[in-house]
């Protein structure tokens, strides 16, 4: 699966690159907005789709470990 990898790394990139356009001081409203925007979309359409995805022994689990990791992120504590 290394190109399911590749295009992971490529929407993270891009999704990555939109935030830091839209945080930029420098723009003005009207080009920051619009990049939010499109984060919002991307946003929309993730949700849409897993949606109408299958189900998978293990995967609350799985959501459930991923959102303690971010809650431990975001209190300062390093990963193993």
């Amino acid at each position: 699966m290394l190109n399911d990898k590749t295009s992971f790394k490529d929407v993270e990139h891009y999704l990555r690159n939109e935030y830091f356009h839209e945080s930029d001081p420098m723009m003005d409203g009207w080009t920051t907005f619009a990049r939010k925007q499109n984060i919002y979309r991307v946003k929309f359409l993730a949700e849409e789709l897993l949606e109408k995805c299958s189900t998978y022994n293990g995967e609350e689990d799985w959501l459930q470990e991923y959102r303690t990791q971010l809650a431990l992120q975001e209190l300062g504590h390093e990963q193993p």
